[in-house]
């Protein structure tokens, strides 16, 4: 499981296998090769977190053949990533930089 909850609050997911905390970038690496290596359920709980960000270009492209987009009202686009700005009420610098 991964995502801005997950980065920001870890500990509040103790109950799952494997945690990806922080944006695509070498851990996202690092779980798939876990993945593909380990069919088997860790004994505790491992975390891959981020330390090389991928560039927002080189994100990959989302596979939409896979799915019906006619089934879904939304989809997301994502323009930047990361924040130039340190409001203090925000969590997106902390998390993304």
């Amino acid at each position: 499981v991964g995502g801005p909850s997950v980065s920001g609050c870890p500990e509040y997911y103790p109950d799952f296998d494997i945690l990806h905390l922080g944006e695509l970038g070498d851990a996202s690496d690092r779980m798939i090769q876990h993945l593909d290596e380990h069919n088997e359920r860790p004994h505790q709980q491992i975390r891959f977190e981020t330390q090389e960000r991928l560039p927002l270009s080189q994100f990959p492209t989302p596979a939409h053949h896979l799915v019906n987009l006619r089934q879904y009202m939304l989809a997301n686009i994502q323009f930047s990533s990361g924040c130039p700005y340190r409001c203090e009420f925000c969590d997106i610098p902390a998390l993304y930089g």
